[in-house]
């Protein structure tokens, strides 16, 4: 591929990818505390703005954690509704 001028690079695997020097410099590995699996090692914020940088500041949520919220806020879905979608297992 490189004799033939074809940008190519090996696959590397995670473990690979994350002990790379240039994912320390760019923070790109950052370790958050999960309410339920203790410290959890995420990626980090890809971009970076010098004026206005961006954090990693909530661990993942646990499953179904802003089902209320997202329901309610976004769809417009009142709380009754909600445990009437609960009763028949729909959430």
């Amino acid at each position: 591929m490189n004799a033939a001028e074809v940008p190519c690079a090996p696959i590397q695997t995670i473990d690979q990818v994350f002990a790379a020097p240039q994912v320390g410099h760019r923070d790109m590995l950052v370790e958050v505390e999960h309410p339920t699996a203790g410290s959890v090692r995420m990626a980090g914020i890809p971009v970076k703005f010098s004026a206005t940088p961006a954090s990693v500041r909530l661990p993942p949520p646990l499953l179904g954690q802003h089902t209320n919220e997202v329901l309610s806020s976004w769809l417009g879905i009142n709380n009754d509704e909600i445990a009437v979608l609960k009763g028949k297992k729909v959430i």
